[in-house]
């Protein structure tokens, strides 16, 4: 489970091959494991984060060390 403050914060960002998680204004944390290709979107969907590659597959994290789910 991802710590209480990124939840609550509940922001993302995003670039083509990297997704950051972050507590504060000041502080983010990367998502590790990330697929190969490209993010084409990553968002929050309650405690999960939801990471869209751009071939279509769909990952979810539940923490920072890996996604626990995929489908395509």
């Amino acid at each position: 489970m991802f710590p209480s403050e990124y939840i609550n914060r509940g922001q993302c960002t995003f670039t083509t091959t990297s997704v950051s998680l972050w507590s504060d204004t000041h502080h983010s944390k990367n998502l590790n494991n990330i697929p190969c290709g490209h993010v084409q979107n990553a968002y929050w969907q309650g405690n999960t984060v939801h990471v869209i590659m751009e071939d279509g597959w769909h990952y979810v994290y539940q923490d920072f060390g890996g996604y626990a789910s995929k489908w395509r």
